[in-house]
């Protein structure tokens, strides 16, 4: 499966999922800066979604993040046979922490092995942050 096919599968899917629960969901088609999705309640509270999808068990980029209300990541694993979707959800804060977490304990470790200082982007290993319970499309 090719990357964009990865993303596109993502989004499609939350919006599936949303939409079946009675949200209203707009894709944003790349014209937002760290916004895939804009998503509107039943009782029509607005927020938005960044969507990162992936189909193989691997690490997930992200740029640096920025705290913002009411903005949330799904984190969505596409399996092989695309038989059951899982979804992870955070908040920009929760992504936030690990990503400064994540970024000081790699710095420590490069300056350390005398490696490269930085990274020019954040990785994360899907079985090392503590994800909310996730949510599988029935």
């Amino acid at each position: 499966m090719k990357r964009y096919q990865t993303q596109w599968i993502g989004q499609f899917g939350v919006a599936t999922e949303l939409t079946r629960r009675g949200y209203m969901v707009t894709f944003t088609l790349g014209n937002a800066p760290q916004t895939d999705l804009l998503v509107a309640t039943p009782t029509s509270k607005g927020f938005t979604l960044e969507i990162k999808s992936q189909s193989t068990k691997n690490f997930w980029r992200l740029h640096e993040p920025i705290v913002i209300e009411d903005n949330f990541y799904i984190f969505v694993f596409i399996p092989e046979n695309f038989e059951l979707l899982k979804y992870y959800i955070m908040t920009s804060h929760e992504i936030y922490t690990e990503y400064h977490a994540y970024m000081k304990e790699t710095l420590m470790w490069w300056t350390a092995t005398g490696g490269l200082i930085g990274l020019p982007c954040f990785l994360m290993k899907t079985n090392g942050i503590n994800y909310r319970k996730p949510i599988t499309s029935t």
